[in-house]
């Protein structure tokens, strides 16, 4: 994570109460603190937010298993990548309300 380097990132994915697909959250930690944003479905993730069907974006990461760490790191950091997030403006993405980047 190149252009982050203050940020650790973890998506956490939960089943949704559907019983289909996953709703995915975004942590974003720098030092002790902490921000979740509330990102939706995993499918309306992959498709608005990143521009990609879940299968590209698990080619472009390289794995489709949620469970490792690795994967749910990389993902996120191309989230952040999309909305443009760096060293440089890291503290505005503190100041965003939790559901506002899925309202991008």
């Amino acid at each position: 994570m190149s252009e982050m380097k203050n940020l650790q990132v973890d998506l956490i994915v939960t089943r949704n109460g559907y019983g289909f697909g996953y709703d995915w959250q975004m942590s974003v930690k720098r030092g002790e603190e902490e921000k979740i944003f509330y990102l939706g479905q995993d499918a309306k993730v992959c498709s608005r937010i990143l521009g990609m069907t879940g299968r590209e974006v698990a080619q472009h990461v390289g794995s489709n298993d949620l469970n490792l760490l690795s994967t749910r790191q990389a993902i996120a950091e191309m989230i952040l990548q999309t909305f443009g997030v760096t060293d440089d403006n890291e503290d505005e993405l503190f100041n965003t309300p939790p559901w506002e980047l899925a309202a991008e």
